[in-house]
């Protein structure tokens, strides 16, 4: 079965809303998907304690319609691993058992330091025989790469404990409005009804 796509409107449109109103609604819905996920998470807590082990799957049906399967799926022993080389090495050594271990060549750590690495890319290198060039000057020396910058964005912080607050300036008709339609009602002006 397909995993559940998000629901929203092809036609989605703030533009018509202020800055305030977008960044309102920004924060109404990072609360509501809070508040969906925490409830995510215990809903699935109590159906795999509700679920019998001998009968791991059932269908859900809203309205007769077969929307979703719910499976409790049986987890697994985990598997020994190595999490620290150097403190397994140095205990095989204490333990006499050096036949499994073996010397590698890796760089330093200095060699190892973005600062280091960039000056090499500054550099040219050319074969001490030959004169060939190896490394032109702006290439990355061979296994190093100029690792993935972070995005830029907006981020929002909350006050502690402000989600049953913020919760309670809802509007479900402008939320639903959003999934469905694409369009947000404009709040009305101070002494118009809301209605």
């Amino acid at each position: 079965m397909a995993k559940l796509a998000p629901l929203i409107s092809d036609d989605f449109d703030a533009s018509e809303l202020r800055p305030d109103q977008l960044k309102t609604l920004l924060a109404q819905t990072d609360a509501l998907i809070a508040g969906f996920t925490e409830i995510g998470k215990r809903l699935r807590a109590q159906i795999e304690d509700d679920m019998d082990v001998n009968n791991r799957s059932d269908s859900i049906n809203i309205n007769g319609l077969h929307v979703a399967d719910i499976t409790l799926r049986m987890g697994g022993k985990g598997k020994s691993k190595c999490v620290d080389q150097q403190a397994y090495v140095d205990w095989l050594l204490a333990n006499g058992k050096e036949d499994m271990t073996e010397t590698v060549t890796v760089p330093v750590k200095a060699a190892l330091e973005a600062s280091y690495i960039d000056n090499l890319v500054s550099l040219e290198f050319a074969d001490a025989d030959t004169g060939e060039v190896t490394k032109p000057v702006g290439e990355y020396p061979a296994g190093c790469e100029l690792g993935k910058g972070s995005a830029g964005g907006i981020s929002v912080s909350y006050v502690k404990d402000v989600y049953q607050e913020l919760l309670a300036t809802l509007k479900p008709s402008n939320m639903m409005g959003l999934l469905t339609s694409g369009h947000v009602e404009e709040e009305p002006e101070a002494g118009e009804p809301e209605w």
